[in-house]
């Protein structure tokens, strides 16, 4: 339970979350990781705008039907990444993404580019 604007509301964990209009420089964490561990949660969502992501440790979900990253109409510039995700979606993309050599992806892809989705 969160209390938002007055009001108390029921949220979903994230790990780290950048809602819809919001503009970060960038996150670097130079030694650890983001992880999460419940079912159905997503670690790191994006919604907004992130200039750099650098985990030296990487992103994790270890969680039942869990993802590790999820884009949503935001924009991310991915550095020097292991993301993983134990049962679940390892990164999802329903935008457009930038990102440098040495991004790693562990479990599943999803990607949707307007009506088509595609899976690796």
């Amino acid at each position: 339970m969160s209390l938002v604007k007055g009001v108390i509301k029921q949220l979903p964990a994230y790990g780290l979350y950048v809602q819809s209009g919001a503009v970060v420089g960038e996150v670097i964490i130079d030694r650890g990781r983001i992880s999460t561990e419940g079912d159905h949660v997503i670690t790191v969502q994006v919604q907004g705008e992130i200039g750099a992501l650098r985990v030296s440790d990487g992103i994790e979900a270890q969680g039942h039907g869990s993802e590790a990253v999820q884009i949503e109409g935001g924009a991310v510039r991915l550095q020097n990444l292991d993301i993983k995700a134990a049962d679940g979606v390892a990164l999802r993309l329903s935008v457009d993404l930038s990102y440098e050599r040495n991004v790693r992806c562990e479990q599943s892809l999803l990607m949707r580019m307007g009506d088509r989705s595609v899976s690796r």
